[in-house]
């Protein structure tokens, strides 16, 4: 997964281009559906190819990093991921960004059972902006490479991390967030305290 999204990385994400529209979380009345999390990113490429889009787009599913929905972190913050979109508009029209959709997906993450739990949020691919694109620095590549360690280094967390641990965790979400930034503008609402975490 991690060479997948260094893949849309080496685009690098400036900050956003267009406004961000706004995104509404109401799970759908679909049934959650639960699979391996080692499956989450190929699920939500396959979900994403079956929901109806412009026929001019061509999208390719994504996932966010895991996202606490306390901070500090306690023994039952539930981690959340989401799933959305990045596409091109055929004939391409924008070389240095790329659409991003509005939020589709809600994963919540089962650790104990391995499991993600997938609720679909939107009903349709639309976009929610474009996102700049430039190639990632040498120190930014290496971030990136890290991040299912310090994924899963965040997700074990029990309580505030120490300072060493602190840097690693922030210098890979805030470098997300620097280059991400129409979804993480679309989920920053629902996980505020961590966000102002990062942003400290």
């Amino acid at each position: 997964m991690v060479l997948k999204f260094l893949i849309f990385a080496c685009l690098l994400i400036l900050a956003p281009i267009t406004a961000i529209a706004e995104t509404n979380m109401t799970t759908s009345n679909a049934a959650t559906e639960s699979f391996p999390l080692d499956q989450i990113q190929s699920r939500v490429e396959s979900s994403v190819r079956a929901l109806p889009s412009d026929s001019k787009m061509i999208w390719t599913g994504m996932v966010t990093p895991p996202l606490p929905d306390s901070w500090p972190p306690t023994p039952t913050t539930v981690w959340v991921r989401y799933g959305y979109a990045r596409g091109q508009e055929i004939p391409l029209r924008i070389a240095d960004g790329e659409q991003v959709s509005k939020v589709l997906f809600r994963i919540e993450i089962v650790p104990t059972d391995h499991q993600g739990k997938l609720n679909r949020i939107g009903e349709r691919v639309e976009s929610a902006g474009i996102q700049g694109v430039r190639p990632l620095r040498p120190d930014e590549v290496g971030i990136f490479k890290n991040a299912d360690s310090v994924q899963t280094a965040a997700q074990a967390l029990k309580a505030m991390p120490a300072s060493a641990q602190s840097t690693e965790i922030k210098a890979y979400y805030q470098l997300w967030m620097q280059t991400n930034g129409v979804i993480a503008g679309q989920v920053e609402k629902f996980h505020a305290a961590f966000f102002a975490w990062l942003k400290s």
